[in-house]
């Protein structure tokens, strides 16, 4: 599943940088649709946004091309470098996952930043369109 190859990618020696800002006190810090309630700063959260597969005259071919927004939580210093080392860990990766995943490639689509005052956060939200081949076609 390519959430987990995600996980696998900002969590394992690629996200280094991740990890590093994430810290181990925040178990993984990287979630799939949304963090545990009362997840210390900084964390990731990551969710798919669009997506569609390649299909060609025999049938689908297992690649897609996805979108996903990796929302990045903390203070502001911190919301920015988690999301420019996340973007820097997917950009630069490209191989096999553990899950079987083969991961081709990411490109940064857009960023925003907001504010949120309860519970006095920022979030930098990178948006990076991401091609990959799904192992389970």
């Amino acid at each position: 599943m390519i959430t987990d190859a995600l996980n696998w990618i900002l969590t394992g020696p690629a996200g280094a940088a991740v990890t590093g800002i994430i810290g181990a006190q925040n178990n993984t810090g990287v979630f799939a649709g949304q963090a545990p309630s009362g997840q210390s700063n900084p964390y990731v959260v990551v969710e798919q946004i669009a997506g569609e597969s390649e299909q060609t005259l025999d049938g689908p071919t297992g690649r897609q091309y996805v979108r996903f927004k990796f929302s990045c939580y903390g203070k502001f210093t911190e919301s920015k470098q988690l999301a420019r080392a996340v973007r820097q860990a997917l950009e630069r990766f490209t191989g096999l996952c553990p899950d079987g995943t083969q991961f081709d490639n990411a490109q940064t689509v857009l960023e925003g930043d907001t504010f949120e005052s309860a519970p006095y956060q920022y979030v930098t939200s990178p948006e990076l369109a991401i091609t990959y081949v799904d192992p389970t076609f």
